[in-house]
């Protein structure tokens, strides 16, 4: 793929139970500062580095957990990103941190793509099972701001889980 591959932060906030985050914070030494951001700064520097050792690259690939975590930290990325790098990107996000403000300097900033875990479509499996607590008004809202922001979105989902209707 003519892809450059890059994490600018590590950890997740949140604890979903099928997910090895809150396994890795309960051992880690302080879990209030599990989440942990690189300065965007040193993640531009990077991507720099990556483009000039590699001209095929034709965009970047955010493999963070949750890109659009810290508001502050992402207006200062996405300052640097737009004026020293300018490509096209795809990111990973969560609905609890995307509203329009967020999908717009998204797309400002050459976002092409953002993938959102939504794992079930089933409010009670998705809150009691998956630990995951999102309505499904949050999940339009949030899907409806990438697109109107003229970014595709991609939703993950899992199939199959326990006490799931199969009917």
């Amino acid at each position: 793929h003519p892809r450059g591959t890059l994490m600018a932060s590590r950890g997740c906030p949140f604890d979903c139970s099928y997910c090895s985050n809150h396994a890795q914070k309960s051992v880690y030494p302080n879990p209030r500062d599990y989440v942990r951001f690189r300065s965007p700064e040193n993640v531009v520097a990077e991507i720099e580095e990556m483009v000039s050792s590699d001209p095929r690259i034709e965009y970047i690939r955010f493999d963070d957990d949750i890109l659009t975590t810290d508001r502050r930290w992402f207006a200062r990325l996405s300052e640097l990103y737009r004026n020293r790098v300018g490509m096209p990107f795809i990111c990973n996000s969560r609905v609890n941190f995307m509203d329009r403000e967020m999908a717009r300097a998204l797309a400002e900033m050459g976002c092409e793509v953002v993938c959102m875990g939504i794992e079930s479509g089933n409010p009670w499996l998705r809150g009691k099972l998956l630990n995951r607590r999102m309505s499904n008004g949050q999940i339009e809202r949030a899907f409806d701001a990438c697109r109107e922001a003229g970014m595709k979105t991609v939703s993950t989902n899992m199939h199959g889980l326990p006490l799931e209707d199969t009917a």
